[in-house]
């Protein structure tokens, strides 16, 4: 049976060189870039994000690892006028020209309803993931995956999501009939799952739930290497990591809003046999 330890880099956009091992994995990730397709400015003037920006930095970043995975955390529509007229058309239009591998669903959303989610679904190259709510008897039944699984390198990696509670952020008539189910007792059945039953050497959450409780998940399981986290719009310029023992850890990070940042992961993993 194949065992593996690893190691984590944090590196943001910007020039970046890097050489490859043999057992490496490059992760990159956004969070709630909220429909901002445009670049926008910062008080200093200068210009920054813009899906374009996106777009060109992950076509380079393919050319030079066709292996890599970018993720998204969730709410990459609402706050603009793109989401206004479009209605996620656009964004996930644009999420396609990017290539990502997978999104969380977020709490925005829901703002324009369950059937307009599973409009985004069905624009969408990429799996979107939602483990912790039931969409059983709603026109997202079957749509919204509870996990999704890659392989890169002879490693098998499995990606699930989970999403803040609804009550109280979403009209309820945006949500009806979708069951909100407990964070933690589902982390502990994906892990179980990715973990026993899909044999996968990496697990990856996406979290949409806000920083302290990425912190209390890590915390308070066993068997999650990496929470890439979204909804509080925290800018995390390096990992925060929680020892689990002597060769276990889980790392939580997250990367602000609006698109400015894209994280940048390197996780390389050494192959440890049964006899040490």
């Amino acid at each position: 049976m194949r065992r593996f330890i690893y190691t984590y880099i944090l590196l943001i956009i910007g020039n970046i060189t890097f050489t490859f091992a043999q057992e490496t994995i490059n992760i990159y990730h956004t969070n709630d870039t909220h429909s901002q397709i445009q670049p926008y400015t910062l008080s200093n003037n200068k210009s920054v994000g813009g899906i374009v920006r996106r777009a060109t930095l992950m076509e380079e970043r393919r050319l030079e690892d066709p292996n890599l995975l970018f993720f998204d955390s969730g709410d990459f529509v609402q706050g603009s006028v793109y989401f206004s007229i479009f209605k996620g058309k656009a964004d996930i239009e644009l999420m396609n020209t990017c290539h990502y591998d997978a999104a969380c669903l977020g709490n925005h959303e829901f703002d324009n309803g369950i059937q307009n989610i599973a409009d985004m679904v069905s624009w969408a190259n990429f799996p979107i993931v939602c483990s912790n709510l039931d969409f059983t008897g709603t026109v997202l039944e079957g749509k919204i995956k509870p996990y999704v699984t890659f392989m890169r390198k002879d490693i098998k990696i499995g990606v699930f999501g989970l999403i803040i509670t609804l009550d109280g952020l979403v009209m309820k008539k945006n949500y009806e009939g979708v069951q909100y189910l407990d964070y933690i007792d589902t982390a502990v059945a994906m892990v179980e799952k990715l973990r026993n039953e899909e044999h996968c050497d990496l697990v990856i959450c996406l979290s949409h739930m806000g920083v302290n409780t990425d912190k209390v998940l890590a915390e308070k399981t066993q068997g999650i290497d990496i929470i890439l986290g979204g909804h509080s719009h925290t800018y995390l310029s390096s990992p925060i990591f929680f020892r689990k023992d002597y060769e276990t850890q889980t790392l939580v990070t997250q990367m602000g809003s609006k698109g400015r940042n894209v994280g940048h992961l390197i996780i390389t993993m050494t192959e440890k046999s049964e006899t040490e």
